[in-house]
């Protein structure tokens, strides 16, 4: 049976447009074509967690504009349940992208219809974060959606994966959420703010399993205050980076997948956890290959190719 998914997260109409490099400030330079695409952290983790083998529920806003449609119709397409996805008499909420050559990016966003995600919105959600075999939450929503989410998560007993990001920043609204979630999920800058706002180490953050992605240098993570490491997944020659947007994302969604489906399987022992991992791993790196967010997030197929190459 596959992984029951609820997302309550951001959702983007994302604007990229290639440079050679990203601009400084007040410098003006020529770029290159431009691609508009869906995006937004919610979004492209629902759709990674979709493509990943997932059955997904989205929980979260759109305007009632030609971009919202175009968002509907995307997720639609990739079968993610829409029915919490709300329309909202507020824009679709949008993301200008500047990929530099080297795989850098710069990004700007007008949170639009993802503000007017509110805690009686979620409260609509509450039997789908029920049936869920784990909730999905990062912070591109405002606090009072985020915090809401996790309570009735915490309330039906469904198990919460968090991405910290955006990091805000003042943590104190959404420290408990980071503190009792199952699964915190951060990357360098992320932990180090955390951190150094609660004056913890990742051990002793709370969560059962905490995370901290590191780009190229791979990931560490913590299980019952143990440390482990994980070296970058490597992509075979004929691929190479095109830009990173969406990587973090990739990770994010297929973790859950995997995580929910061997903890249904009763094997989150340390080689099911070091297993999701790879899987995780091994989307963040796909999802590099490919312009855009939510158009990068690989398949399950090519998942499981690239890490039987790397065995």
């Amino acid at each position: 049976m596959a992984a029951r998914i609820c997302v309550v997260g951001s959702v983007n109409m994302d604007t990229f447009v290639s440079t050679p490099r990203i601009p400084c400030a007040g410098e003006t330079i020529l770029g290159g074509d431009i691609l508009h695409c869906v995006g937004g952290k919610g979004a492209n983790q629902a759709i990674a967690a979709r493509r990943g083998g997932a059955e997904v529920t989205f929980v979260g806003a759109v305007g009632d504009d030609a971009q919202g449609r175009t968002v509907r119709a995307e997720f639609t397409h990739s079968g993610i349940e829409t029915r919490l996805l709300a329309t909202v008499n507020v824009p679709t909420a949008s993301a200008i992208v500047a990929v530099a050559e080297s795989g850098e990016n710069a990004i700007i966003v007008s949170p639009g219809a993802n503000y007017a995600v509110d805690g009686a919105m979620v409260d609509v959600a509450r039997s789908s974060i029920l049936d869920a075999d784990v909730l999905v939450l990062q912070l591109e929503l405002k606090t009072e959606a985020v915090v809401r989410a996790a309570e009735i998560a915490a309330a039906v007993g469904t198990p919460a994966i968090v991405n910290a990001a955006p990091i805000p920043a003042d943590l104190k609204p959404v420290l408990a959420v980071l503190e009792s979630c199952d699964v915190l999920i951060m990357n360098e800058v992320e932990c180090a703010a955390v951190c150094q706002q609660t004056r913890r180490s990742p051990a002793s953050l709370g969560p059962q399993l905490v995370i901290e992605t590191r780009g190229a240098a791979g990931l560490v993570f913590w299980v019952k205050g143990m440390e482990y490491a994980i070296a970058a997944s490597v992509l075979p020659p004929e691929m190479s980076v095109i830009d990173t947007v969406g990587a973090g994302d990739a990770f994010v969604g297929v973790l859950a997948t995997r995580w929910a489906e061997l903890r249904s399987a009763g094997a989150l022992d340390e080689s099911g956890i070091r297993d999701v991992m790879y899987w995780a791993a091994a989307a963040g790196a796909l999802a590099c290959t490919k312009r855009g967010a939510g158009a990068a997030m690989p398949t399950r197929a090519q998942i499981v190719k690239l890490l039987q190459m790397q065995s």
